[in-house]
């Protein structure tokens, strides 16, 4: 099953929106769920390659960090920016079957009630309540079957495949010792792999975005005799 025409316009439109309101208080609440989610991904990447995650903290000032022991670090680092566009671009291909689609988001909902309740310490009340709020309202959009689910949750998706580029644009251009792609490069002994490593991250997902798109919003040949 398709999406409709209009489908593009909406998710075309809010992406614009959100490259001229991006700092705004409106966007606040968006914005704060996917420095979570890319956090959240760093940890599951820690835990995917053996390691242990000792603490996840978001603050208000919407900046994060993971604290962990052992894992493959190239895959930890990578999974926040990456992770994120994966995601994004997940959920944008699902909502052609809104069945896997409410699946998804419900299963999502439940990781980031489960990741915060397991690492989100009580002394970061703001990442804490975030994860729980969060994590809750997917939940409960799911399981009711929310009747503007897809639409809420295509702008969700656009600020995750999106989040490498502002990333890279706001920060790494100004400080780059403050984005993972600069403690990756740090950790690899070559500084300045930094911005060659934050420009890919920002191509892998865009491309993610692109992919879920023609996913979501193609239709299937029609066969033809000849």
């Amino acid at each position: 099953m398709s999406r409709p025409p209009s489908s593009l316009w909406w998710l075309l439109g809010f992406a614009a929106l959100t490259v001229v309101f991006w700092h705004s208080a409106v966007l606040f609440p968006l914005r704060a769920f996917v420095v979570l989610v890319h956090e959240a991904g760093h940890a599951l990447a820690v835990l995917l390659t053996g390691g242990e995650v000792l603490h996840l903290v978001v603050r208000p000032d919407e900046s994060g960090e993971v604290l962990s022991r052992g894992g493959w670090r190239i895959l930890v680092s990578s999974a926040g920016y990456v992770g994120t566009a994966l995601l994004g671009s997940m959920l944008l291909a699902l909502t052609r079957n809104p069945k896997a689609h409410r699946i998804a988001v419900g299963i999502l909902g439940a990781v980031l009630v489960l990741v915060t309740v397991l690492y989100v310490p009580f002394s970061n009340p703001f990442g804490f309540g975030l994860g729980l709020a969060w994590g809750a309202l997917l939940l409960v959009m799911a399981v009711k079957r929310f009747p503007h689910l897809a639409r809420v949750v295509d702008a969700l998706a656009v600020m995750l495949c999106l989040y490498a580029v502002y990333d890279f644009a706001d920060y790494l251009l100004h400080d780059t010792d403050r984005t993972d792609a600069g403690i990756l490069a740090r950790y690899l002994g070559v500084p300045w792999l930094a911005y060659p490593i934050g420009l890919g991250w920002t191509l892998v997902s865009l491309w993610l975005m692109y992919r879920g798109l023609r996913i979501a919003l193609g239709t299937k040949a029609t066969p033809t005799r000849g």
